[in-house]
């Protein structure tokens, strides 16, 4: 109870609209050294008049905590109010030089703090009125003072120093409200010329515009084609100049006005994404967006201003992303301790592009700057978006900020407050819409059939799914087409990626959305099924009327804009990115590039290092949630690592480990389990496993990390089965759902044949020299890149040769060589007929 209020009363302080109250604290501040000198004299210094002092001090420590309280409780500029502190000052300082005598000659300084202080925060009006008031106190004190009658010539002196400091002061503040007047004025005449201007240019650009449009339908040669091209890309970087100084004239006019009204925030920000996507898919970038679904779906906001800032946002996203993607995400923002309780929303944006240095991030929202001059350069603009941005940010009453690295993406978040409408949902979009439901868990599926209910749609569900099919056909027939087909993903009777291959062969089914229902355990299957199934949306247990309400609404939206990507709904706690910072200690970069993908998947930030000593030295030096270290590494190995991570005198709570290794034996993991590892994984990493793994350590959130707990995961070599494939195809495709970079796996096939080649030629240089450790490590290395790609038949002859005898280098050794050698032959083989049948010449 003391705490709240104690908060919201220091809140009300801050916010008064002037320095009163920072006034009213040196005040306070001067009241206390007072006190303490007066006792000090009271008790060592023999003096009349000290104890009438005491209790003045007294009253002028109760009178100033009196005067703050009043400035909390009515935070407003009070004319009157500031005149009777003036004079209040001044009266007691004046009252103690009268009693106190040579005493308290030495508060005649503050005199100078009444009239120098109220001067400079308030203006020469509080000066003049204030340089009064002390010239006549002390005038007074000169004339009745019995010490200050004994001494004229320096009372005098001191008043005329008085009244000179004051008089100089006034000249300055004079010169400086000159100056800065004269500074807004050329500031406002600078906006004016600025705002008049691009009025006149964009009149006949929109012209330029709006002919070349026309032009680019007339019949045009490849020459004049991609002439007009340029003339409408440069046309339209004009026009977009224009309009952000404009917005820069407006603000600073202020002429922007905030009108609060109802928003559906989903419509905002899908109108928003199917804005921007296509300037997206022409980069090859991804740009979706994440919506909490605990979030109120109508809430009171500006909704012109909310949808300009997340344009700027998303337009400087997608200019300085080359590859990767982008996400919009929205949460409820959680306040921290003393903050005002208003509901407020967190949006971010994030994505994989440039990054921003420090320095840069530094500046990044001033007028006129872009990250850096070689930005501007090479990227297009006035440097005037991020600025416009914080400016309708604060209008809307809220902070922006960001977390960038240079080289590694960025993260431009801002938070406003959202209050709840009460405003109902209209049901009355719904009530047309017609859905078919399949599932042969009917039983399990009850809380998914209430919610459809609840929104008045006409539903129908079959447990069949050949029955299903046949009634969407018979319903397009018959002119009731479906709108939506609901798939429960836990259906037996036919597998969905068949279905869906179905429905989207027949023409005839071409506006029907399929969304997906499934557990949230399968998100990453479940974002494969987006990107290459078809679907509109996949929603997660559990099923709320809400959550269906929100997924039934995207996908009606989706019937209307093909440009809306598809989308995951899913709950708080079930959000996809955790945005955790683990560590990667991997000297394949295959193996580095498939786990770096895998947990960017899930939103993390990942750090990559080839050494051993390179991890010892970051674990010491930078703070991380979770480290994934290599078993076998050339130089110092992740046990070792995890050895010297535990020596470190740090104060960081322990971070949890992970251990990846080629070497499936039980003797390696009971020495990660007798370091207290958190897992033990094998390669081949499979993606899912490896995210269960990451997620469970996590315990679903980066920001507590379970450190006491370690994870008894069975040890699993490569089967039998596969270890006789010589390219395995699932874990080919597995590798290209990581990445919709067409040239990914092309990169990673090149990147495994190159070091293949070279750790081949290490281990016959090795057999030359007699060198056996060299052998076994370079084996070794290739098992790991082998398992990367999934050339399971190779990984295992090679994992067999790293275990061979010193003794038995110069016979078994040129064996294992021949048989690697041909392995490898025939995976390269393998490798270029699965790249040929997915990308034929």
């Amino acid at each position: 109870m003391w705490s709240e209020f104690w908060n919201r009363y220091r809140d009300q302080f801050n916010q008064a609209p002037d320095r009163e109250s920072e006034q009213s604290i040196v005040r306070l501040i001067i009241a206390l050294v007072m006190v303490l000198y007066i006792v000090y004299v009271y008790l060592y210094v023999p003096s009349e008049s000290a104890s009438a002092l005491v209790p003045l001090a007294l009253l002028y420590i109760l009178c100033s905590l009196i005067i703050i309280m009043v400035i909390a409780w009515k935070p407003l500029v009070f004319t009157v109010r500031r005149t009777i502190t003036m004079s209040f000052d001044v009266s007691m300082i004046t009252l103690a030089m009268w009693i106190g005598g040579e005493t308290t000659s030495m508060l005649y300084v503050f005199y100078l703090w009444i009239s120098l202080g109220n001067g400079f925060r308030f203006g020469t009006p509080s000066l003049y009125f204030t340089s009064t008031l002390s010239t006549l106190g002390f005038a007074s004190v000169i004339l009745i003072s019995d010490f200050w009658k004994q001494q004229p010539v320096l009372g005098i002196g001191l008043l005329l120093g008085l009244l000179i400091t004051t008089l100089y002061v006034a000249l300055l503040l004079l010169r400086i409200e000159r100056e800065q007047k004269r500074a807004e004025a050329s500031s406002k005449a600078k906006s004016r010329f600025l705002a008049n201007m691009s009025h006149e240019i964009r009149t006949p650009l929109n012209g330029v515009v709006g002919m070349t449009d026309l032009l680019a339908r007339t019949p045009m040669g490849l020459e004049q084609r991609e002439i007009m091209s340029t003339i409408q890309a440069s046309a339209e970087t004009l026009l977009n100049l224009i309009e952000e100084i404009l917005d820069f004239s407006k603000i600073e006019a202020g002429k922007v006005e905030v009108r609060l009204a109802d928003q559906d925030l989903s419509e905002l920000t899908d109108s928003v994404i199917s804005m921007m996507k296509p300037t997206a898919d022409t980069k090859g970038i991804e740009l979706n967006c994440w919506i909490d679904l605990d979030i109120s779906p109508v809430i009171k906001t500006d909704p012109k201003l909310l949808r300009q800032i997340l344009i700027n946002l998303l337009n400087n996203a997608i200019k300085f992303t080359d590859q990767g993607g982008i996400v919009l995400k929205v949460t409820p923002y959680i306040s921290a301790e003393g903050e005002d309780r208003v509901p407020r929303l967190m949006f971010e944006v994030i994505d994989t592009g440039i990054g921003i240095s420090e320095t840069q991030q530094k500046r990044i929202f001033e007028w006129f700057e872009q990250g850096d001059d070689s930005a501007t350069r090479r990227y297009t603009g006035s440097g005037l978006g991020t600025t416009i941005t914080k400016q309708l940010v604060e209008l809307l009453d809220g902070t922006i900020g960001l977390e960038s690295r240079l080289g590694e993406g960025s993260r431009f978040w801002f938070q406003i407050p959202a209050i709840t409408s009460d405003n109902p949902i209209d049901v009355e979009r719904f009530q047309d819409a017609r859905v078919l439901l399949f599932t042969d868990l009917l039983s399990e599926k009850q809380d998914l059939l209430d919610g459809l209910q609840e929104w008045q749609l006409d539903v129908n569900v079959y447990t069949n799914l050949s029955e299903g099919f046949l009634e969407l056909l018979n319903a397009v027939k018959v002119k009731e087409p479906y709108d939506i087909a609901i798939l429960d993903e836990t259906h037996s009777d036919l597998p969905d990626e068949e279905l869906v291959h179905t429905i989207r062969a027949e023409q005839s089914l071409d506006d029907l959305e399929l969304v997906c229902v499934t557990d949230y355990s399968a998100n990453l299957q479940n974002e494969n099924r987006l990107c290459h199934e078809g679907f509109s949306a996949v929603v997660t247990t559990p099923i709320t009327p809400e959550k269906v309400r929100h997924v039934l609404q995207y996908a009606l939206k989706r019937k209307s804009s093909s440009n809306l990507p598809p989308r995951i709904f899913t709950s708080a706690e079930h959000s996809i990115a955790k945005h955790a910072r683990i560590l990667l200690a991997e000297d394949n970069p295959i193996n580095q590039k498939v786990v770096k993908k895998i947990l960017e998947l899930q939103g993390h930030q990942i750090e990559v290092v080839s050494h051993g000593q390179d991890a010892i030295e970051l674990l010491k030096n930078e703070t991380f949630d979770l480290a994934i270290l290599d078993l076998q590494m050339p130089d110092i190995g992740g046990v070792d690592i995890i050895k010297a991570y535990r020596l470190m005198e740090k104060q960081e709570p322990v971070i949890p480990f992970i251990i990846l290794t080629a070497n499936a034996t039980r003797e390696a993991a009971e020495e990660c389990e007798a370091i207290g590892v958190e897992a033990y994984l094998t390669k081949p990493v499979r993606s899912a496993h490896l995210l269960d793994v990451v997620k469970e350590i996590l315990g679903g959130d980066a920001t507590e990390v379970i450190t006491d707990t370690v994870i008894d995961l069975p040890i699993r070599a490569a089967n039998q089965e596969k270890s006789g494939r010589i390219l395995d195809v699932d874990t080919l495709k597995g590798l290209e759902s990581l990445s919709k970079d067409p040239h990914f796996m092309s990169h990673l096939a090149d990147s495994f044949l190159h070091d293949s080649e070279a750790l081949m030629g290490a281990m016959r240089d090795a057999i030359e020299l007699h060198d056996a450790r060299r052998f076994k490590d370079c084996a070794h290395a290739l098992a790991d890149n082998a398992s990367g790609i999934g050339a399971y038949s190779l990984m295992t002859i090679c994992a067999s040769a790293s275990r061979i005898e010193p003794s038995g280098l110069n016979e078994r050794g040129i064996k294992q060589m021949t048989q690697i050698s041909t392995t490898y032959s025939l995976t390269c083989q393998a490798l270029r007929h699965y790249l040929n049948t997915k990308n034929p010449q």
